[in-house]
């Protein structure tokens, strides 16, 4: 694998278990970072709720990656990820937590970032 299709598999993983571990029944989440700027599209009810899963999910993502195309030699290409988010059972989501709050911590977050960004059950 190359450098880059690792550095996307990474991402990948990180991607699914921060949707898996958003507390909120999203369904299918569609994300972009194609652009300079992600983008995400879940479907949920009122537009609240859209808001604090977004802002959620991009706090964690800047938290494991810093701010985006800050560094213009980094290509965004092909970094288009949709789940199934209802698809998962409660036991991969709750596998999901400690692994999400490990991520986290291995990129330097103390104990109250993580409790911030992750709902620990």
């Amino acid at each position: 694998m190359s450098e880059m299709s690792d550095r996307h598999a990474a991402m990948r993983a990180d991607i699914k278990l921060i949707l898996l571990t958003d507390p909120t029944p999203a369904g299918w989440v569609y994300v972009d970072l194609e652009g300079i700027n992600p983008r995400i599209l879940a479907h949920v009810e009122d537009k609240a709720t859209f808001s604090a899963y977004a802002e959620r999910f991009l706090a964690i993502l800047q938290a494991l990656y810093g701010e985006f195309r800050a560094d213009r030699t980094q290509p965004m290409r092909s970094m288009k990820f949709q789940y199934n988010t209802a698809a998962f059972s409660e036991e991969p989501r709750a596998a999901a937590r400690p692994a999400l709050y490990a991520r986290l911590a291995e990129v330097g977050c103390s104990d109250e970032e993580i409790k911030q960004l992750v709902a620990l059950r």
